[in-house]
């Protein structure tokens, strides 16, 4: 869709968060608040998490979110 801004976790928002000292879910906020006062749908599947905070996922990202950063995303 035209009007859909797609966001998506990898080396891009790590790279920023060492560099520009931004945390995710810094970045994160920042991204919603782009969005303006628009509808927006937000999801993100446990596989975005860490493997050692959430071992057992079906395909675990190195550079995933930690438990910290989801929990900060969600509340």
């Amino acid at each position: 869709h035209k009007n859909t801004n797609v966001y998506w976790l990898d080396a891009v928002l790590r790279r920023n968060e060492k560099l520009n000292a931004q945390s995710i879910p810094l970045q994160f906020q920042h991204c919603v608040q782009d969005m303006g006062r628009r509808q927006i749908f937000v999801s993100f599947d446990v596989d975005a998490i860490r493997q050692s905070d959430c071992p057992g996922v079906s395909c675990p990202s190195p550079i995933g979110l930690t438990a910290d950063e989801a929990a900060a995303m969600c509340f």
